[in-house]
């Protein structure tokens, strides 16, 4: 439908392609309804991907979260699924056509390398980093007064015992 008749009784009227009237499947009352309350919710992906961001989810299920143009076989899927259903966290793994590394609606470690490398990732990274450290350096400490700790109730357990066992001798003695 051309979005430059719509609702104008065959006047043409230049509408702005991000104009909310050119996408009348996104009205905010009739849910997606492109036309005359005819709910065609496949119009989301036939040929609207800048308008993915407006849709209740962002990506078709079976696609890769960083190539989302690429929508996987679900043959392929299957067969996937057969090799690698142990894992509770990853249920779909899948192998991403474009980084060719498995994959499941996380970054693909290719673009994770690829952010890495930008200055602000860099500062940010360095900024976990010494957070990191930090975190280690006080369990370290943490476990070391522990166990200095059970050492001395050990100490202190054998003196107890040797004093009970010092009276008892008296005792029988006296």
């Amino acid at each position: 439908m051309d979005p430059t008749l719509y609702r104008t009784n065959g006047v043409r009227h230049q509408i702005s392609s991000n104009h909310p009237a050119s996408r009348p499947w996104l009205h905010p009352f009739r849910g997606m309804t492109p036309h005359f309350g005819i709910r065609t919710s496949f119009l989301q992906f036939q040929n609207q991907t800048p308008l993915m961001g407006y849709l209740p989810f962002s990506l078709p299920p079976n696609s890769c979260s960083e190539h989302p143009e690429w929508i996987f076989d679900e043959s392929e899927e299957e067969q996937i699924d057969a090799q690698d259903t142990n894992n509770p966290e990853k249920p779909w793994p899948r192998n991403c056509p474009l980084c060719q590394d498995r994959v499941c609606h996380v970054l693909c470690p290719y673009l994770k390398a690829e952010n890495a490398k930008k200055p602000e990732n860099v500062k940010k990274a360095k900024k976990y980093a010494k957070k990191a450290a930090k975190k280690a350096a006080k369990k370290a400490q943490l476990e070391e007064k522990a166990k200095v700790e059970e050492v001395t109730d050990l100490l202190e357990k054998t003196v107890l015992e040797n004093e009970v066992e010092a009276a008892a001798e008296e005792a029988k003695k006296a």
